[in-house]
């Protein structure tokens, strides 16, 4: 079975969780370092963020996103 973490997140507002995928992106330019295969989204006032320690499991976690 694939090996993954998924994390909802409940904002306010859509301008609120919004704003954190934003200050995740520019966050995470400067952490190159870590190995972690991830995707993070906003739907509504919610983020999603799936992550993953394998590159065999990108695109599973990717599709359960899509669903989402």
């Amino acid at each position: 079975f694939p090996d993954f973490t998924v994390y909802e997140m409940n904002f306010k507002t859509k301008e609120n969780a919004e704003q954190v995928i934003k200050w995740y992106h520019s966050r995470n330019k400067n952490l190159k370092e870590l190995k972690v295969i991830d995707n993070i989204f906003s739907k509504g006032s919610k983020v999603y963020y799936f992550e993953t320690r394998a590159e065999m499991f990108r695109d599973y976690i990717n599709k359960y996103a899509e669903t989402i």
